[in-house]
């Protein structure tokens, strides 16, 4: 069987193929052994071609506020950060314990989280507002109460920031009862991603998001489809419309759904789980805070990014056009601006 068969299998024929191997393997460790070979041969095996070069990398420390170019940063299944800044690992809700997001609250895009020169403080600040500043030591190692919210289709959690950050946040919005909490390791649910209703087939068993992103833990884009997209509109765009974690250069408009597996430098190995589905955050304006009125770039985005009727994800996809890819972290490492991108078809 060739590697790219094995890797087009169902989760169930991957299963079977570990058993298989646990029964050669030595007694007492045959199924860590068998785990431990599948994954090794299949990552070993692929073929990565040089496609582009690594842009851009964004964090963006609390779901659907502004995100942070960095130059560096830590890939793992778990997060991506870079110098204390953690991915998608804050999340505002309202007085129901729901997620607020720039769906409902567009000027969310204005609120711009950070941390301290000496990475000690989150400082949150936004037009109108005098800056606040909160000592993280404060907010992990509180006793604070856990909040229970779902994500979409599955169940979560966060760690209760005080009132001090719910207030600014209710005073900004103007809106009463929100919360800002926190995903701690120790206190707050993973969300497992088979256990998705919809999405779960593309994800292994193990798979699991630890922050509050949405169906996929990283988001990857590229400039050659900003670029085409642009070129289709009328007002252009940014990329910060799209909040993706990477961006790269140097290769053709979509080439990017094709790519199965990405690298990025020398160590880090991103699985693409399924494309981006679009919906109308993105026709908020990054720079005011706004939903357009004509609803571009999305109205665009459904003229010609539409899944294909024989794509088996255009039933799920409904009506959202797809721009850009969700990916899963397979093996962890240090990526940087600049680093060769390659692909695996």
């Amino acid at each position: 069987m060739k590697i790219i068969d094995v890797l087009n299998l169902s989760e169930q024929q991957q299963q079977v193929l570990v058993a298989g191997a646990a029964v050669l393997a030595t007694a007492g460790v045959a199924s860590g052994a068998a785990w431990w070979w599948y994954r090794k041969t299949t990552l070993s095996n692929l073929v990565f071609k040089p496609v582009g070069k690594l842009s851009t990398i964004f964090i963006h420390p609390i779901k659907s506020c502004r995100g942070h170019e960095v130059r560096r940063a830590e890939c793992t299944a778990e997060n991506l950060s870079s110098s204390g800044l953690i991915d998608r690992h804050f999340a505002i809700l309202d007085a129901e314990n729901k997620v607020v997001t720039m769906r409902t609250e567009p000027s969310l895009a204005l609120v711009q989280p950070r941390l301290s020169e000496d990475g000690e403080r989150l400082i949150l600040e936004a037009p109108g507002m005098d800056p606040l500043e909160v000592t993280l030591a404060d907010i992990t190692s509180s006793k604070n109460p856990v909040f229970d919210f779902r994500i979409w289709r599955l169940d979560s959690a966060g760690l209760y920031c005080g009132q001090e950050m719910g207030d600014w946040i209710s005073n900004f919005l103007q809106k009463p009862g929100c919360k800002l909490v926190y995903f701690r390791q120790t206190t707050t649910k993973d969300r497992i991603l088979a256990q998705d209703s919809k999405w779960g087939q593309k994800f292994k068993s193990n798979e699991k998001v630890c922050g509050f992103s949405d169906f996929g833990p990283l988001m990857m884009l590229t400039e050659a489809s900003m670029d085409d997209l642009n070129s289709r509109l009328e007002k252009q765009t940014t990329m910060r419309r799209f909040r993706p974690n990477f961006v790269v250069s140097g290769n053709a408009a979509f080439d990017e759904d094709q790519w199965k597996y990405v690298k990025i430098g020398d160590e880090v190995i991103l699985r693409r789980s399924h494309g981006c589905g679009r919906c109308r955050m993105v026709t908020v304006d990054p720079e005011t805070g706004v939903m357009s009125e004509d609803t571009e770039p999305l109205k665009t985005l459904k003229e010609y990014r539409m899944a294909d009727k024989s794509d088996p994800d255009s039933k799920i996809l409904h009506t959202a056009p797809v721009f850009g890819s969700n990916l899963v972290c397979e093996v962890a490492g240090t990526m940087c601006v600049g680093d060769i991108v390659y692909a695996a078809f």
